[in-house]
């Protein structure tokens, strides 16, 4: 029994020149040679006792709330000033509106020639560019079940387009549906 209370003051009192906290403290013994203590404690160590514990109350206090109430208004009012001063170095760049050119049937039948795209170039096309080209062909009146043919077969296209979308480079996409809207107001 003396052995071990004479281990226990040994350790307490060895301790106490290199810590930071009193005799025997859990700062003092681990963390002994450290300047600042425990880290884990550094929140409890910023309290001094000489100006009374640590505050710890749920109470309400106007002050905090206020200055709550300053830090919002003082981050709005600044993010505020920087969007202006935003806008007047980094003015927005006109933009140029796009028109699409007006519809020119030149460019996608001549005579009796399709200029089809190079996406209707794929041999599940043939049968329907085949009927186009044939009603194109007419030279006479057309009847009407000639146009309902037409605008069937440019439909049949369109699905097929549509459904195999992720085959084509997009820009090929693009062009192939533009020409099959245009292709519509041939006839």
């Amino acid at each position: 029994m003396k052995k071990i209370l004479f281990v226990v003051l040994v350790f307490c009192f060895s301790s106490q020149g290199f810590s930071q906290g009193p005799i025997g403290t859990p700062t003092a013994m681990v963390w002994g040679n450290m300047p600042y203590g425990n880290p884990a404690m550094w929140s409890s160590q910023l309290h001094h006792y000489s100006n009374g514990p640590a505050v710890t109350s749920n109470r309400y206090n106007p002050s905090i709330e206020r200055a709550k109430i300053d830090n919002d208004y003082h981050k709005a009012e600044t993010y505020w000033k920087k969007r202006e001063l935003w806008k007047k170095y980094n003015p927005p760049k006109p933009r140029t509106k796009y028109v699409r050119k007006p519809f020119d049937s030149s460019k996608i039948y001549a005579g009796n020639t399709v200029y089809w795209p190079v996406v209707f170039r794929d041999r599940k096309f043939n049968k329907y560019k085949s009927k186009i080209e044939k009603i194109l062909g007419f030279t006479g009146e057309r009847e009407w079940n000639d146009i309902r043919d037409f605008l069937n077969n440019i439909s049949c296209m369109e699905s097929m387009l549509a459904s195999d979308m992720d085959k084509y480079p997009s820009s090929y996409y693009g062009k192939a549906k533009t020409f099959l809207k245009d292709l519509k107001k041939v006839i």
